[in-house]
């Protein structure tokens, strides 16, 4: 709920400050009649995307302290674990694989991760060899399984998901790389905290995780051929962006101009100084990192919700209309079904609601989708 709250106090705070930036000699490229794609990209060259990853990396910092904090507490606590059951048999083992689920061990798991690493690591210097291969190491077997440790905690406590702000665009920047391939590149640089959720899934559910790694192995390569071929029948069945696919008509513009918007680090303008680097403004950045910290600190003090911070960050410098339904459900489930169903009890029903709610439009959009691709399939035909 507060994470929720956290994310509606932002947005508030972005449609109280446009205004006010505005005026104050901030937000320039801003014109009045701009529709809502093209003020959103203005005031983020302007502010926001200095603002946003300021905040972020605030949060990330905290992440990495309780992280490392956790980590210290824990350890210590096993040593004392062991000093004490000397006599009494052998203390936790942290690497024993629980039994029954159909883990492997984890030598196994890592073994195939520096293995596929390695192998990622080559493509790369095959496809961009101008590229410093420390900085892929790096990302390959540092910061990849950092962040995602961060993260599976941070899912596991509020659902939410926190990166470094812009740690890719700055390795690509030091690098001296210059061009566009680097973008494009397969450079290992994912955030895998998502997939503890996963797997703590299967563990409830009761499904082997072996299974689920066989399945995956089926899937994969079906999900890569089959993707392949729907990209070509719906590219050709007519103009994107177009009436035909209306959020790609609306949402293309603002997709392409902040691709284009981190593109430009790279490239080489000559004498101009290129369009990401005029969207940085450090005093904001410094401003918004130290108001996170600030806000963090004095929150854990007071004992506010500190959950209210990580919704902030989701939702500083965007669009309100995807949050609004999301407060309103907030407030329904805090003020109403807990008091009518009893907190404990609504909790315990919600997973099941969510999974029937989503299944339910996942098929309405599936059957949606599918029978207007034959539409569109049919009349093209030349009969």
């Amino acid at each position: 709920f507060w994470a929720v709250m956290g994310s509606a106090a932002a947005l508030i705070l972005t449609l109280i400050l446009n205004p006010m930036l505005y005026h104050w000699g901030v937000l320039t490229r801003w014109q009045p009649g701009m529709d809502t794609i093209s003020t959103t990209f203005s005031n983020s060259i302007d502010f926001w995307m200095s603002f946003g990853p300021g905040v972020t990396g605030g949060i990330a910092v905290v992440g990495i302290y309780q992280t490392l904090r956790d980590v210290t507490l824990k350890t210590r606590e096993l040593r004392r674990q062991r000093a004490q059951e000397k006599h009494r048999g052998p203390a936790e083992n942290i690497w024993k694989t629980p039994p029954g689920r159909g883990d492997f061990s984890i030598i196994v798991a890592l073994a195939i991760y520096i293995v596929c690493g390695l192998i990622v690591i080559g493509v790369c210097r095959v496809l961009v060899p101008g590229f410093s291969t420390l900085f892929i190491v790096f990302f390959t077997f540092i910061y990849t399984p950092l962040i995602s440790y961060i993260n599976a905690r941070l899912v596991g406590i509020c659902g939410q998901s926190v990166d470094i702000p812009y740690i890719r665009e700055a390795a690509y920047i030091l690098s001296g790389y210059k061009g566009v391939e680097i973008w494009l590149a397969p450079i290992p640089i994912e955030n895998m905290g998502g997939e503890a959720q996963t797997f703590r899934v299967h563990e409830l559910t009761g499904t082997n995780f072996w299974s689920f790694v066989k399945a995956s192995g089926l899937i994969m390569p079906l999900s890569f051929i089959l993707s392949l071929l729907f990209w070509a029948f719906i590219w050709k069945s007519g103009a994107i962006p177009s009436d035909l696919y209306p959020y790609a008509q609306k949402m293309w513009d603002l997709t392409a101009m902040n691709t284009v918007l981190l593109y430009s680090a790279t490239l080489d303008t000559g004498t101009s100084t290129p369009l990401f680097f005029q969207a940085l403004h450090l005093p904001v950045i410094a401003g918004s990192f130290s108001f996170s910290l600030i806000a963090f600190v004095v929150m854990s003090v007071l004992k506010l919700p500190v959950m209210a911070i990580y919704g902030f960050v989701q939702g500083v410098g965007g669009m309100p209309h995807g949050f609004v339904p999301i407060v309103i459900g907030a407030f329904l489930g805090k003020f109403y079904f807990h008091k009518k169903l009893g907190q404990k009890r609504f909790l315990e029903i919600m997973p099941i609601l969510a999974a029937g709610y989503a299944t339910g439009v996942g098929l309405i959009a599936l059957i949606g989708v599918s029978i207007n691709l034959i539409k569109s399939a049919v009349s093209s035909a030349p009969y």
